[in-house]
């Protein structure tokens, strides 16, 4: 990646200067004459380089962050998270890895949230370029939902426990997983790897239940023919899940709750995902009266992209 860089950028001062004259002859005798200035070229060579081992060393530090962390919890030692995260932070950690803490389970009146308006995505994504979105700079308001996608960075999980804290008396509802690199049933299929995935879950979740110990926490699922065992990877349940891949006002969402969500808390997250359905037609408020009818506590709407 970083020669890579520098031949192109090399390349480009090659042309574009006009010191130094450097004559180049092909294998049939042709010659071409290209002007540049070798100071710059060298510049330009070392900027690059320093730039490239600075974000490779954070992506390295981040990564080697992470992985101390999880072997610490994994270990119950606690001294080592306090000198990783902090000391308020580890005493919340090693309370809810170690006693029977849970989420938020009050009860939550059927609500429709619209993306980008009181539904906030935070923590490093791989959409943010198709879905909109403020990230750590949005504005909460009372009542609000917030999604966190699963990080792989140490340095996100810190940001996102920090957003959680900044805005604790507006985040009416949190929902954990979005596409967090392919960490999701829809993406990965192989259950062999699920309760790791759902390790890497739980983490992020000590984080926000620290903060938000009285906020409803839904993992999100897709709904593929895995999503039985994802929810099985989870030794501790959320208060519901979010249910992804449902898209369409018209999906039967009836036997979508009584054949994979008996008797458990759900709401649809991203309806109208990849779809160009009219908001507010009657179809739309029909969807919405039967998922509010059928004990759903919420659906998250997608603005068409345009």
């Amino acid at each position: 990646m970083v020669r890579q860089t520098i031949l192109q950028i090399l390349c480009l001062t090659l042309i574009c200067s006009n010191t130094i004259a450097l004559t180049v002859e092909d294998y049939y005798g042709s010659t071409t004459t290209i002007a540049f200035v070798p100071l710059e070229v060298t510049v330009i060579e070392v900027a690059i380089i320093e730039v490239e081992v600075e974000q490779t060393a954070e992506k390295i530090t981040d990564f080697m962050f992470s992985i101390d962390l999880q072997n610490a919890i994994d270990a119950n030692d606690w001294d080592a998270v306090t000198e990783i995260v902090g000391g308020p932070m580890s005493d919340k950690q090693q309370e809810w890895h170690t006693e029977d803490v849970a989420f938020g389970d009050t009860p939550h009146p059927f609500h429709e949230y619209i993306f980008g308006e009181d539904c906030h995505l935070i923590g490093r994504t791989t959409t943010d370029g198709y879905y909109p979105t403020k990230g750590y700079a949005a504005n909460v308001s009372a009542g609000d939902m917030v999604i966190v996608n699963v990080p792989y960075r140490f340095q996100d999980v810190i940001r996102i426990s920090k957003f959680c804290a900044a805005n604790a008396d507006n985040i009416g509802a949190v929902v954990i997983g979005w596409d967090d690199g392919s960490m999701n049933n829809f993406d990965n299929r192989d259950v062999s790897t699920y309760p790791q995935i759902a390790k890497n879950y739980d983490m992020v979740a000590g984080f926000v239940w620290a903060n938000l110990p009285d906020v409803p926490v839904y993992y999100t699922v897709c709904l593929t023919p895995t999503a039985g065992a994802w929810m099985d990877s989870f030794t501790r349940q959320p208060t519901g899940w979010a249910v992804w891949n449902v898209y369409k006002v018209g999906a039967r969402v009836d036997k979508i709750r009584k054949i994979y969500f008996p008797g458990k808390r759900i709401g649809i997250l991203g309806m109208n995902c990849f779809k160009d359905q009219a908001y507010g037609t009657a179809a739309h408020a029909a969807y919405l009266t039967k998922v509010e009818d059928l004990d759903y506590d919420f659906s998250m709407w997608i603005p068409s992209i345009p």
